[in-house]
């Protein structure tokens, strides 16, 4: 019989392809930093929309044209997932909730909600989000990435998350929000915090931890919140309680501003994405050009194709590996049945590089022709919003970082960790060698 390998460089005969399938489970801490595309390779060439048993009962869809088509589908496809019955039932999860109870109640705002209550709180925060704000930060964007530049140009040797992909967008959202200088520390372990609380794969005790920061964290931004009532600065934590919303169905005049619950969930739902993927992102984007001394060369010559090669990582890395749906009735999806209440994985990363959309899916070419056809921010109602600010924040890294460094290249003591997070998938060390300009 006709043999294969697979991402492991192993053997693999048909029937073992369908065993590893069968044992395939994202939320495995065996997997959790393993290379996941061999995998989704196997799903979209032979089942495209998968159910992982391992994984409780997730139904994973792995090509392009299929995870459109749930995107597009937010009535089929609700937003209000939820853990499987057996975690949210568990004593971690209770604990969670017990502790919980001592800040304000999460509710469900942008990522988990759907229309209309999903159309109102994105009509809201896009006020605080509008082209304008964020072409606004651009200076402020340049002035702290030369500074952190400043920090490690004369280095040599740097690791890059730590001394710049990480500081840049905390930097920047920290002020955005209107965080002061002091708290920058705190604001980035509540931002670790958000990530880790929801986490399987992390241990109950740091889950628990997190947790506690977490109504730290809410205490802070409500008094800061408060404050803005009383004293309004030019910042979104301002746009936010500010923001209403008049709505043609009740009675004209009446407005519905985001309630103290509401902004919280919003504030920490921007730590993740504002801080999180666009740190993955930079560091991607760098690792990729550092691995391509051609293109390197070439974005020296010609920095015009930096928004490319922004958009080819975006592809390449997809931040954001994927995304929960919860289906409200029986559906289906290519040729595979869905039932009421599946849980759906939509696999942005398997979809970014499925070779029936992009030719030779795993290599890096920022010349592709259908860049903007990638899924890394997703696609119709969901679509994030915090999009632009993230390419502006990897555009500006990238010129700058281009202007002061001459040669970059990978220090041999490198391992290529990869967070063990299912959803936002990221290097957590990258050390590199430099010479100044």
């Amino acid at each position: 019989m006709a043999s294969k390998k697979n991402g492991h460089g192993k053997e693999m005969t048909k029937e073992t392809t369908k065993a590893v399938f069968e044992d395939f489970n994202p939320f495995d801490p065996r997997y959790g930093g393993a290379d996941p595309y061999p995998y989704y390779k196997r799903m979209r060439d032979e089942c495209p929309v998968f159910l992982a048993e391992n994984a409780h009962d997730t139904t994973i869809v792995a090509t392009h044209n299929l995870v459109l088509e749930v995107l597009r589908n937010p009535t089929t496809f609700s937003s209000q997932f939820s853990l499987p019955t057996s975690l949210e039932d568990s004593p971690v999860n209770r604990e969670i909730n017990r502790i919980m109870e001592n800040g304000w109640e999460r509710v469900s705002t942008l990522l988990t909600s759907d229309p209309p209550d999903h159309t109102r709180n994105r009509k809201l925060v896009s006020k605080a989000f509008t082209p304008k704000a964020i072409s606004d930060l651009e200076p402020f964007l340049r002035s702290i990435t030369n500074q952190l530049l400043d920090d490690i140009i004369e280095k040599r040797k740097i690791e890059l998350v730590k001394d710049f992909a990480m500081p840049l967008p905390v930097l920047s959202i920290a002020a955005a929000l209107g965080v002061p200088d002091a708290k920058i520390v705190d604001f980035r372990r509540w931002t670790e915090a958000c990530v880790d609380q929801g986490s399987m794969l992390r241990s109950n005790e740091r889950r628990i931890q997190a947790t506690h920061e977490i109504v730290e964290m809410q205490h802070f931004f409500a008094k800061e919140l408060q404050s803005r009532l009383e004293k309004p600065l030019d910042d979104i934590l301002t746009g936010l309680v500010q923001a209403s919303l008049q709505n043609d169905e009740i009675e004209k005049g009446e407005t519905h501003p985001l309630t103290m619950p509401e902004m919280l969930s919003i504030i920490q739902q921007l730590l993740v994405a504002g801080n999180e993927t666009t740190t993955k992102l930079i560091t991607e984007m760098i690792l990729l050009l550092a691995r391509d001394q051609n293109e390197w060369q070439k974005l020296h010559s010609h920095p015009e194709r930096i928004p490319l090669i922004v958009e080819e990582s975006l592809r390449l890395l997809s931040p954001t590996q994927g995304m929960y749906r919860m289906a409200t009735c029986p559906s289906t999806v290519g040729k595979a049945k869905i039932e009421q209440g599946s849980r759906v994985l939509v696999s942005y990363a398997s979809a970014n590089r499925d070779e029936r959309l992009f030719p030779k899916p795993d290599q890096f070419n920022p010349d592709r022709a259908n860049l903007r056809e990638h899924l890394a921010f997703g696609k119709g109602t969901h679509y994030c919003i915090g999009a632009a600010l993230a390419r502006l924040e990897a555009t500006v890294a990238l010129s700058e970082f281009s202007k002061r460094i001459s040669t970059i290249s990978l220090a041999s003591d490198n391992e290529f960790d990869y967070s063990k997070n299912p959803l936002l998938r990221g290097l957590s060390h990258l050390y590199l060698e430099i010479t100044p300009r």
